[in-house]
């Protein structure tokens, strides 16, 4: 198997070179995790950015430098580009596949993203993993699957919804809403900043710059002043929910401490009644109707729970599993002599059998 091209990370685990099969070497070098400047060979190519936003790109080859300015949508994808004059118009289907013969070479494309010059592929996460546009997944799984953040599928893209999310790290996606207005405010402001700095060989680009900035501090003002408002909103409505959460929980508590009081209370109820009485049947028949009108009966800190409430269907077959597959359960029963009989029976065979008094304890006499 032929190899169509070589891949090398930094420390940070990014993509530092590219080396596509009877090609030069492409060098990359990045600004924290956007990519700033790709050298292959004399070519130098420049990724100009303010805010986040993908503004133009400089190529030099030698003396020669061409700009090409960049319009995209809100999160970064190149729909329209403009080089020496030449327009040119780009579109994705929501999930990022374009037609070939749509872009110019080098360009980013779906999302601001870098495509891989040999597969077309998106390397997210600056080498991460590999994003298939055609396929519309990932062409391996995230690490953060299934039990961590990134879901329990571990190809899937932006839990499927591409349009209003974006995943650029490769492991989680994020939602664009909450975020527009701010960032258009931070491409206005880069923009009129990024135009000062740029040398008098390039006012051209500088102008256009500006203009892109001043447009869209105005705009972007305005989306951030109603991102704060609706961040607000949510606020409040987070913490009415999490009061009304509470207040539910609190009420489950209370109920249960009552539940537990009153079981407690039964048991304890019994407790004296079996101290107080003395020999005789009436007194073990009173004995075992106690055991019987209680709904729960506490056995050296192991609680039985009464199944009288259960459906008829339901009694049936625990019946039928303690009588007939060999569960043990222990039977009383008073006898002629008004002793309390005990048995231990097991598939309708008794293991064991004992008679007992019930007799006042030394404390109650």
């Amino acid at each position: 198997m032929a190899i169509l091209c070589k891949y090398t990370y930094d420390p940070l685990d990014r993509v530092s070179t590219v080396t596509p099969l009877a090609q030069a070497v492409a060098n990359r070098f990045y600004n924290g995790e956007q990519l700033m400047t790709e050298l292959r060979g004399d070519r130098q190519r420049t990724c100009i950015r303010a805010g986040g936003q993908l503004l133009a790109q400089q190529s030099r080859e030698g003396d020669e430098v061409v700009t090409t300015m960049i319009a995209g949508d809100r999160s970064n994808s190149v729909l329209h580009v403009s080089e020496d004059g030449r327009p040119v118009d780009i579109a994705y289907t929501p999930f990022g596949h374009h037609q070939a013969g749509q872009t110019i070479a080098d360009l980013p494309g779906f999302n601001g993203e870098q495509p891989d010059p040999v597969t077309g592929h998106y390397l997210l996460g600056n080498g991460y993993r590999a994003y298939n546009p055609v396929l519309m997944r990932f062409n391996s799984p995230d690490s953060l699957s299934p039990f961590g953040k990134g879901g329990l599928n571990a190809y899937a893209y932006c839990v499927g919804d591409p349009v209003n999310r974006v995943d650029p790290t490769g492991h989680i996606s994020i939602g664009l809403t909450f975020l527009s207005g701010i960032l258009f405010s931070a491409v206005g402001a880069g923009a009129i900043g990024a135009s000062v700095g740029l040398k008098e060989s390039d006012s051209g680009l500088s102008t256009a710059l500006a203009a892109v900035g001043s447009v869209s501090l105005l705009v972007g003002f305005t989306g951030f002043a109603t991102t704060i408002h609706k961040w607000r909103g949510a606020k409040f409505q987070i913490k009415g929910v999490e009061k009304k959460y509470q207040k539910k929980l609190d009420t489950a508590e209370l109920a249960r401490k009552k539940l537990i009081a009153r079981y407690d209370k039964k048991v304890s109820r019994l407790q004296t009644e079996l101290r107080r009485h003395t020999d005789g049947p009436e007194n073990a028949r009173v004995f075992l109707g106690n055991l019987r009108n209680a709904d729960a009966l506490l056995v050296d800190g192991v609680t039985f729970y009464s199944d009288r409430r259960l459906p008829g269907i339901e009694q049936f077959h625990l019946d039928y599993l303690f009588r007939d597959t060999g569960r043990g359960f222990t039977a009383f029963r008073v006898d002629a002599q008004g002793r309390l009989d005990v048995r231990n029976i097991r598939s309708r065979t008794t293991l064991s059998q004992n008679t007992y008094r019930i007799r006042r304890s030394q404390s109650d006499a």
